[in-house]
């Protein structure tokens, strides 16, 4: 039976959360993501930690002109970053394929905007994930390094 924790947070906490979520990894980590504000300097130091270690960083996003120096940040670090359209619908992390997290962001409120995170710890959902989802996308998206050079 899948754990599944859903848990309701500011935008603001985003990063915090994505770099607790990746510190779980020790394998491999997919990303797919429609803007990378997620990506601040202490996530940075945090991925390029785990892929020293070892750990495999794979991100599929949207390209826009205020993610190119992220993009080339992360590509620099040693993560595979792609791009594709599809990245604009939906977030979620899948790690070791083990568990996915999946962000979904609220409607805009007048005062700040929140994302509900579901959580599944569960390897045959992760891995159905993967290869359902993450695989045949990152298998069509354009390599990142060709538009950010």
């Amino acid at each position: 039976m899948a754990d599944i924790i859903v848990n309701r947070k500011s935008f603001k906490q985003l990063p915090k959360m994505t770099r607790d979520f990746m510190k779980r990894a020790s394998s491999e980590i997919d990303i797919i993501t429609r803007s990378f504000t997620w990506a601040d300097d202490e996530t940075l130091e945090t991925m390029y930690a785990l892929i020293n270690k070892g750990v495999k960083i794979n991100i599929v996003g949207k390209y826009g002109d205020e993610s190119r120096e992220v993009i080339r940040q992360l590509i620099k670090l040693g993560a595979t970053v792609k791009l594709h359209e599809f990245a604009g619908e939906t977030r979620f992390m899948i790690i070791d394929e083990k568990e996915v997290v999946f962000a979904i962001r609220e409607p805009l409120t007048p005062t700040e905007r929140h994302y509900v995170g579901i959580l599944m710890k569960d390897e045959s959902t992760s891995r159905t994930v993967k290869q359902y989802v993450f695989d045949a996308i990152f298998k069509e998206a354009e390599e990142a390094s060709y538009v950010v050079s």
